[in-house]
């Protein structure tokens, strides 16, 4: 399954406290490329043993295996981006303004390099 939050120049990946799942029967994997060969992180993410993990770039891919053997909690994270400030020349000039378009720009434009929270469940 690929992430991406386009632009960002990292993204962080927080598990879920409660994640658990069958050690080595049923785990998480991270890759770089949509190809699966370069791994990210741990080999597996398993039982529950799940650290945070950063990524370079604005994407990853992961897929879960399982045996179907045992039902556990199972696994969810957050991924947040780190992106680069936001220039008032990133703007489109045929933009129409108005109190909601600009609003919005004030606030990226005065965003400072933080983060856009997504949940994957």
């Amino acid at each position: 399954v690929k992430v991406e939050i386009k632009g960002a120049r990292s993204l962080k990946i927080t598990f879920d406290p409660r994640c658990r799942t069958e050690t080595g029967c049923d785990y998480l994997q991270f890759f770089k490329e949509e190809t699966l060969n370069t791994r990210l992180g741990k080999e597996q993410y398993t039982g529950d043993s799940f650290p945070p993990l950063e990524v370079e770039g604005d994407r990853f891919w992961y897929r879960f295996h399982s045996d179907s053997s045992n039902t556990d909690w199972g696994f969810r994270f957050t991924v947040e981006a780190d992106m680069p400030p936001v220039s008032a020349s990133s703007f489109p000039l045929c933009m129409q303004p108005d109190a909601r378009t600009v609003g919005t720009l004030v606030e990226l434009v005065n965003m400072p390099t933080g983060t856009i929270p997504i949940q994957v469940q």
